[in-house]
């Protein structure tokens, strides 16, 4: 096996990590921005960017005694074997601390 790939890989994650931060630093700054001048979007050369909503819902009690009744079900069926097992394989990297 080539080192060298295993070595590139891992700074591109790093490197990865290290811009995720950056940009999320830098779209708090954004957000302030866009805040203090009342702008739900803004158009630029390098594209647009806005705010946008999404609707998500908090269930009721029964609703969720319901779902975790599934789950129950669920798990059931994979200890009897009725569930179809999809199992799926992937490369997984875990930085040295």
């Amino acid at each position: 096996m080539k080192k060298e790939q295993f070595k590139l890989y891992a700074d591109i994650k790093s490197q990865i990590k290290d811009l995720e931060k950056q940009a999320s630093e830098i779209k708090t700054e954004l957000e302030k921005e866009m805040e203090e001048a009342e702008a739900d979007e803004v158009k630029t050369e390098f594209g647009t960017f806005a705010y946008v909503q999404k609707t998500s819902y908090e269930y009721t009690d029964t609703v969720k005694g319901l779902e975790s009744q599934l789950r129950q079900v669920k798990k059931e069926e994979e200890k009897k074997g009725f569930a179809n097992p999809k199992i799926s394989k992937y490369l997984r990297y875990i930085e040295n601390k």
